[in-house]
């Protein structure tokens, strides 16, 4: 009798292998922090943990996320022609 092995996702890596990571620095911050290599056109997303987009100012490579509250927030970068990049940023 054959062995049946569940199909189970551990990592964003499973899901999409392709995806590069972002270095954000300081991590953790205080919700400041600049994503190194962010071109002005790239777009970024920034979502909590309960996948709810939030608001966030941007200045070059640095950015700002208002009123941030403590947690582990999902950075997103997408520019027209590549890959999306992701990262995890830690807020005190």
């Amino acid at each position: 009798m054959a062995k049946v092995v569940p199909d189970i996702t551990t990592s964003v890596f499973d899901v999409f292998p392709k995806l590069e990571t972002l270095k954000l620095q300081p991590n953790p911050s205080n919700g400041q922090f600049m994503i190194q290599n962010l071109a002005d056109d790239e777009l970024v997303k920034i979502y909590n943990t309960s996948a709810q987009e939030v608001q966030f100012s941007r200045k070059g490579e640095k950015l700002d996320i208002l009123n941030a509250t403590p947690g582990i927030y999902v950075v997103i970068v997408k520019a027209d022609n590549g890959p999306a990049r992701y990262g995890k940023l830690v807020v005190n």
